[in-house]
């Protein structure tokens, strides 16, 4: 998710501020011949827990030394992949992963129940990854709509035959 441009630290404030802030038209960056990052969301431990709740980093800095987390972008690690399946999203494809986001993992799995809804919150139409790794959902944060735009970088442990996994749950 976007975070405040101040603070690389993700807090509850910092994301309700970001959802303030104007973005850039998605169609723009869309089409832009760099690759999107999202400079406003740190890659490594950080970007794992909330620390104004108390959350620390402590376990997944165990986890990164043990498991290997590398942020690694799903164009380049998945190029075969399509952005919502063969069948679209469907309640089978969840799977909670290492992190607690069960509340976005049962938001989505409620959305599925009717077919096409989780694809119309996407600004990308194509079934397909964006060539210029960015993503456009439709949310609402706090009973406001806004748009957030994500790269393609993935928190990704390595298996044992050499592929990878996420360890955000898996849709």
């Amino acid at each position: 998710m976007l975070l405040s441009q101040t603070s690389l630290v993700p807090t509850c404030h910092t994301v309700s501020e970001r959802a303030r802030e104007p973005t850039k038209h998605f169609y723009e960056m869309q089409t832009d011949k760099h690759k999107f990052e999202d400079s406003g969301f740190p890659k490594g431990s950080q970007a794992l827990y909330w620390a104004d709740l108390g959350e620390a980093d402590g376990d997944l800095s165990v986890a990164e030394k043990t498991q290997g987390i590398e942020w690694l972008r799903a164009s380049e690690t998945f190029p075969n992949a399509t952005l919502f399946g063969d069948k679209g999203v469907q309640i089978e494809d969840m799977q909670q992963g290492f992190i607690g986001n069960c509340w976005i993992i049962s938001a989505i799995a409620a959305l599925t129940e009717f077919p096409g809804r989780i694809e119309k919150l996407f600004l990308n139409t194509e079934n397909k990854q964006s060539p210029s790794g960015i993503y456009g959902v439709n949310l609402y944060v706090l009973g406001f709509p806004m748009t957030v735009m994500v790269d393609d970088y993935l928190p990704l442990t390595k298996r044992e035959d050499g592929s990878y996994k996420t360890i955000y749950a898996q849709i």
